[in-house]
């Protein structure tokens, strides 16, 4: 264990190495220049002791040899007669040059620099740290100006302020975008860790969203973990490991945002060039006969050409080809389940826009029996957490309600699938194939196993009734790519459309670390709530592999385990040399009796070196 800890700086630097991490920012209002508006009650404290030393006492001494020092130094006289000279700049006069003058460092330390002393102690420790790997460390207060140096990581204060408000926090976002706007367009941006003695990594996201920066190239971290070496190491190597890939990825998202302005005035401009005999031939010749709705079919081209744009723009392309290339060598753990904007991300894809729940043809006038539906139109039981959905094709369900050509085929059978939902991070059930994540419309994330077996065929005049007797709502409509995947699932096509691998499915287990005792049974030792992550993911056709990582939690519990662990095994060992004496003393006992008592526990003494050998 001692051998490994020694190694671990240097295995470290070379992962920091190979993340060209070679120098940090830390930014923190606690390097602010002293304020004496700041230090009201601290003043009066510290000017209290100097009065109650006395003229002849050793701080009123030094404080005067104090302001002789400062007056031969700075070329101005300074005095302190009272609690109003300690002007900001005497105060920081104070807090540099203390060192020479013991009792009023020891006396300042204690009254007017104490609160600074708590606040500046476990970010002085991180610098420590971060020194001690040979990275180039500078400090900043909330004021700041970077110059030429453009740091890899940077340890921003979350409340960068005298008070921990939403003034502190804004002032923290504030800095953030400037120091990005440091950063050159398609220039790699600094990884940034939030700071703070209060836990609010729930706020990360937000804090993102507000500063407009990737997610991904921040992350939040209590000060007192970033002061410990243990924890700052994992940190720091967690961060490591996967910065190249949050590069690529920051790449990407910046080179489509840029896209998607310029798309903007492109699409603007061949949307109005569009002219009302567009619309009106389009719907004469094209789709009248067929009965599709015009301004579904207008929709469903403008934004194949918005999507189009946007793609075919030469930075997003060249950024396209260097994501490609991405190759993730390993997993990246992490504390939380696919993030919530993952699961929007895929509802997008997955259902088409503009919902509206399914009642007569639009372009009808209202007062027939028919009832149009589509292909992928999805209907919710949330009672039991099932769904149904129109599985035939699009041209069995299409039908005009002008046209007498082509009416409302009432007594077509039409093909519903059905499914089951349960939660993303439940045990995957049995199914035909799998729907995830999907994002219901009570805010959670789901799994819906479609089941072959128990597709359903209506009579299409039926429809509505059967659907509204078994309690079941429509709320989405699947988009066509992924109606069709499953269409072609049912029938057990070869030609299936195969679409993007699915994200994997991920489980936080709580784990509890035992120890074996006297009775030869495991007891536990500590039990640690989400200990271990384990994600399940398809590697190849019919086959499944299941990762197995250890959470952080666990491993900053593995210590005190192991402590708690050596002591049960301590006592085991003393009870069982306890026994094995007063089995010999035992004239009662027969000789081979004896021996055999004496061999067992001999055994267990031997099976409870190897459990101490083990830790």
């Amino acid at each position: 264990m001692t051998n490994d800890i020694a190694n671990t700086p240097e295995l470290l630097q070379k992962i920091l190495s190979e993340a060209f991490i070679e120098s940090a920012a830390i930014i923190d209002d606690a390097f602010d220049p002293i304020r004496a508006e700041e230090l009201g009650t601290e003043i009066n404290e510290f000017w209290d002791y100097c009065i109650r030393d006395g003229e002849d006492g050793q701080l009123m001494k030094e404080l005067k040899a104090f302001c002789k020092y400062c007056s031969v130094e700075g070329g101005g006289e300074i005095k302190i007669e009272s609690p109003e000279d300690f002007t900001d700049e005497v105060l920081g006069k104070i807090r540099a040059s203390s060192d020479h003058f013991p009792a009023l460092h020891e006396t300042a330390s204690r009254t007017l620099f104490s609160l600074l002393n708590e606040k500046l102690e476990p970010i002085l420790d991180l610098q420590s740290r971060l020194n001690e790997l040979n990275l180039t460390v500078r400090q900043f207060g909330a004021e700041f100006e970077f110059g030429e140096f453009r740091p890899k990581i940077i340890f921003l204060d979350y409340f960068l302020g005298v008070t921990d408000d939403a003034a502190a926090i804004e002032t923290a976002r504030n800095r953030i975008k400037e120091i990005y706007d440091l950063y050159d367009v398609g220039v790699e941006k600094p990884f940034v860790v939030l700071m703070s003695s209060r836990d609010v990594g729930d706020r990360q996201r937000s804090f993102c969203n507000d500063a407009k920066i990737l997610y991904g190239l921040l992350t939040f971290a209590s000060k007192n973990e970033l002061r410990t070496k243990e924890q700052l190491y994992y940190h720091l190597a967690s961060w490591s490991l996967d910065l190249p890939s949050r590069h690529v990825v920051q790449l990407f998202v910046e080179a489509l945002e840029s896209s998607l302005e310029e798309a903007q005035s492109q699409f603007s401009q061949h949307l109005r060039g569009l002219g009302i005999e567009d619309y009106a031939n389009l719907q004469w010749l094209s789709l009248q006969s067929e009965g599709h709705p015009l301004g579904d079919y207008m929709l469903w081209l403008l934004k194949e050409m918005l999507a189009h744009l946007v793609h075919n723009n030469r930075r997003v392309l060249n950024s396209q080809r260097l994501l490609d290339t991405l190759q993730v060598g390993r997993f990246l753990p992490s504390a939380q389940p696919p993030s919530f904007d993952l699961a929007q991300l895929y509802k997008m894809a997955l259902t088409e826009p503009g919902f509206k729940p399914s009642d007569r043809h639009p372009a009808g006038d209202g007062l027939g029996d028919d009832f149009y539906l589509k292909l992928g139109d999805m209907f919710f039981n949330d009672t039991q957490g099932s769904v149904v959905m129109a599985l035939s094709a699009a041209c069995d369900l299409a039908y005009s309600a002008t046209s007498p050509d082509r009416k409302f085929p009432k007594d077509r059978l039409i093909l519903f699938a059905f499914g089951q939902m349960e939660l993303i991070d439940a045990l995957p059930s049995a199914a035909s194939m799998k729907t995830e994540p999907f994002l219901h419309d009570d805010g959670k994330v789901y799994r819906i196993n479609w089941k072959h077996r128990k597709a359903i065929w209506k009579e299409y005049g039926n429809a509505r009734e059967w659907l509204s007797e078994n309690g079941f709502i429509h709320k989405s409509q699947m988009s066509l790519p992924y109606a069709l995947e499953i269409q072609k699932s049912y029938a057990n096509s070869i030609s299936r459309i195969g679409l993007p691998v699915h994200p994997p499915t991920c489980r936080w287990p709580t784990v509890a670390l035992c120890c074996e005792g006297m009775d030869g049974k495991w007891h536990e030792v500590i039990c640690v709530q989400r200990g271990i992550q384990l994600v399940t993911r398809r590697i190849s056709e019919g086959a499944i592999e299941t990762l197995f990582v250890v959470s952080r939690e666990c491993i900053f519990h593995m210590s005190d385990a192991l402590e708690a662990a050596d002591t049960i095994l301590a006592t085991v060992e003393r009870e069982l040399y306890a026994k094995q004496a007063e089995t010999k003393r035992d004239e009662s006992l027969e000789e081979e009796t004896r021996q055999k008592k004496i061999d067992r526990i001999a055994a267990k003494l031997a099976r409870n070196e190897r459990n101490v050998f083990r830790l």
